[in-house]
């Protein structure tokens, strides 16, 4: 069943930005986790006849649950006693073909709020998406057909992701890529014209495939794969993208990666603005800080008359002045800065 949902785990982490992401099916008696650092791991220890107790007849459309550890739903869980650190949790139910509630899907993390109704969306998704697998896998047991390897199709999830396969060999297998990857970025637009695998993957990670692959056997075992790149818009702006590509060994010594690709443009500009502000504050506040310290050094009201105390308060309250104006500056400054990024996102 890894074959089937381990991609899927992976990619309900990286779009809802999450430390960690589950499956449970109580009837197939199985649970899997992934970890954002840690990768995939099995958990044989769920009591799947609770959970499907618990969860099995409910009808909430979703589960959330601000605080797993006071939440009569999970707080006797154990797993959710061993990742009680991760305070939030969203879950959806996954449906099988007769409507009926055959697991569940979840993340587990301190979310940003605003991004809730974004996870929502993508978590709705990818469990309508797993229902539909695990319904095809239990007929595809029953007439004995071979397990699917990778994802039926890219284009029912959220998001722009692409898949492929590396043979045992080291051979590339053809790339699949999704439709919103390929309209997110005018570079993308010619994947659907190249006939080439090795030319596909360049175009995705611009980097050749047998570099990728020295990269990805000197890795550590288990850890996904984040590498960042700048594109130039037709406009002439520079845009940047987040690749994280997780992969997996199956039973036949292929690797199956799976990898998502995320518009950071906005994110790397926030960074170079704060950057910026850190700049400014330690090297143009440090002059009149300097000269604010060196004169409360020289109030020693033993040794001073009362002429030259108020000679040193005035200049304090002139160099007081000057910081409060270069900060009120500083602000104005950097607000309009937001401002404009946050304009140039919406166009």
């Amino acid at each position: 069943m890894h074959s089937l949902y381990d991609n899927v785990l992976a990619l309900s982490t990286g779009l809802c930005e999450s430390k960690m992401s589950f499956i449970i099916f109580w009837d197939d008696e199985f649970h899997a986790v992934h970890h954002y650092s840690h990768g995939i791991k099995n958990f044989h220890s769920t009591d799947f006849a609770l959970y499907k107790e618990r969860f099995g007849k409910l009808k909430a459309s979703c589960f959330y649950a601000p605080n797993t550890k006071y939440h009569t739903l999970f707080q006797d869980l154990y797993f959710f006693k061993h990742y009680e650190q991760y305070a939030k949790t969203l879950i959806f139910p996954i449906l099988d073909d007769k409507n009926q509630v055959c697991g569940l899907i979840g993340v587990l993390h301190p979310e940003n709020p605003s991004a809730i109704e974004q996870n929502k969306h993508a978590l709705k998704q990818l469990s309508q998406h797993v229902g539909k697998l695990h319904s095809e896998h239990k007929i595809k047991r029953r007439n004995n057909q071979p397990k699917p390897i990778l994802l039926q199709s890219l284009n029912q999830l959220p998001g722009a992701h692409y898949e492929f396969i590396i043979s045992p060999e080291g051979q590339l297998g053809f790339p699949n890529v999704s439709d919103e990857l390929i309209n997110l970025h005018p570079h993308f637009w010619s994947i659907p014209h190249l006939s080439c695998p090795d030319s596909i993957f360049r175009l995705l990670h611009r980097m050749d495939f047998h570099d990728f692959r020295t990269f990805l056997l000197e890795k550590e075992e288990g850890r996904s794969v984040e590498f960042s790149y700048a594109l130039k818009n037709e406009g002439g702006s520079t845009k940047y993208y987040m690749v994280r590509i997780n992969t997996y060994l199956n039973d036949a010594g292929e690797t199956l990666c799976f990898g998502i690709v995320k518009d950071i443009s906005l994110q790397k500009s926030y960074e170079n603005v704060l950057e910026q502000i850190i700049f400014d504050i330690s090297h143009v506040m440090r002059r009149p800080v300097a000269t604010m310290q060196g004169l409360t050094q020289l109030i020693e009201l033993d040794k001073m008359n009362r002429e030259t105390v108020k000679e040193v308060a005035y200049k304090l309250q002139l160099v007081s002045n000057e910081m409060d104006s270069f900060i009120k500056k500083l602000y104005n400054n950097y607000q309009q800065r937001w401002e404009e990024l946050e304009e140039s996102e919406k166009k």
